[in-house]
């Protein structure tokens, strides 16, 4: 197992009890606020203090609880968020992770809740923005992102896709293929909100982990939705089902690794078909996780990261020298930005020169962290690892 500190094994100790019913570790000398930042970085705080609450110190103890309190608020408020989407959308539109990550939790309110995620069908963007609209929601996004658009109401961000997120431009026309059916194949909940089925939301999960951990990174609340999730999958439909769709994809050894991952470090049941994955490669994947925290939440570099770590449009991880992988961004940039510029020659180096303009403004205002030259060679270490996932490679 990589080595990591007290505080960290206490940490999956509390996670392998609350999701697979293990023992906790039974750690004598703990950094309680180090303990406590950790959690907060890899947001699993609510389900590791609900395991240690009662063996916290008093004065600790009193010091998390209204962080406690306010998360598990946070949670109910968008939990109930995910049904006002039920009842002005039903049944055309299906939840993204959110609640139909946490459905696979023994106590779902504990995982940590962000933005309400949904998708509907791309026929139906523009009649069920307006039905989001005349309810109150206001839109946020300005048309600027390439698969979503953002909406806002009484405090809760709501993103309503249109395809799956994740999904490489270039070559991504045969993982859009498995998801044509998502909509008719999806599960009622309670009559709460509709979910992918199960098929869909594992693609959906590792689509989502391998986007955000070629780029800033990701949590362990990623590793937990897969943990749990992969959990409750029997070796048959895992087998007759989801590998052959993952192979398409080029998610198979990713799925592998996750569920190995899951295994070591979280207490999941080991399985057959992702025995023999490298220990070495999952133990660099788990320091991964700890430096970086959620989405890079410990370091404000990692966004640098993705363009040095990967192809923007096909999502695969490749070797890519830093001024070419730059130059490649901002073209990508100008033809989302400027598409008027960039039809004529003379006026291409405008649209680069615009985008260059928006990277150093937000950069003087603080919004962005500047490329420096130990990025280079910390992407250049985590490309390295994440060549061995063979992500997107069919």
């Amino acid at each position: 197992m990589s080595s990591i500190s007290t505080e960290q094994n206490l940490i999956l100790s509390a996670l392998s009890a609350a999701l697979f019913e293990k023992s906790v570790r039974n750690e004598r000398t703990v950094n309680w606020d180090a303990l406590f930042q950790e959690c907060v970085s890899q947001t699993v705080l609510p389900i590791v203090f609900s395991v240690l609450r009662d063996d916290l110190p008093e004065e600790i103890s009193q010091k998390w609880q209204p962080v406690y309190h306010r998360l598990l608020g946070n949670n109910i408020r968008v939990i109930s968020a995910h049904s006002n989407i039920h009842k002005l959308l039903s049944p055309r539109y299906v939840i993204l992770k959110g609640c139909a990550a946490a459905r696979y939790y023994p106590k779902p309110n504990l995982r940590t809740m962000g933005d309400v995620d949904f998708l509907v069908d791309r026929a139906d963007l523009d009649s069920a923005s307006e039905i989001l609209q005349r309810a109150g929601m206001e839109r946020t996004d300005q048309g600027s992102h390439d698969f979503h658009r953002n909406f806002t109401y009484q405090k809760v961000s709501y993103e309503m896709h249109w395809e799956a997120p994740g999904i490489p431009k270039i070559g991504g026309e045969r993982i859009r293929e498995l998801f044509r059916d998502t909509l008719e194949k999806a599960v009622l909940v309670g009559n709460s909100y509709f979910v992918p089925s199960d098929l869909h939301h594992g693609m959906i999960l590792l689509l989502h982990n391998a986007s955000h951990m070629t780029a800033g990174g990701i949590g362990l609340r990623h590793l937990c939705d897969w943990a749990v999730y992969i959990e409750k999958m029997t070796d048959a439909f895992v087998i007759g089902e989801l590998t052959p769709a993952l192979k398409v994809c080029g998610l198979w050894e990713y799925a592998r690794v996750l569920t190995a991952m899951s295994a070591s470090f979280l207490g999941a049941t080991e399985r057959d078909w992702a025995s023999g994955a490298d220990e070495g490669l999952l133990d660099s994947l788990m320091d991964d996780i700890w430096s970086g925290g959620n989405f890079g939440y410990k370091d404000a570099h990692r966004l640098n990261l993705r363009v040095l770590n990967r192809n923007t449009e096909s999502r695969k991880v490749e070797r890519r020298a830093v001024i070419p992988s730059l130059m490649s961004e901002i073209h990508l940039k100008a033809k989302k930005w400027y598409p008027a510029l960039m039809k004529f020659p003379l006026t291409v180096p405008l649209a680069w020169g615009a985008v260059s303009f928006r990277y150093f403004t937000k950069l003087l205002r603080g919004e962005r962290s500047p490329i420096r030259l130990k990025d280079a060679r910390t992407a250049k270490m985590r490309r390295e690892l994440f060549e061995q996932l063979k992500l997107f490679e069919e």
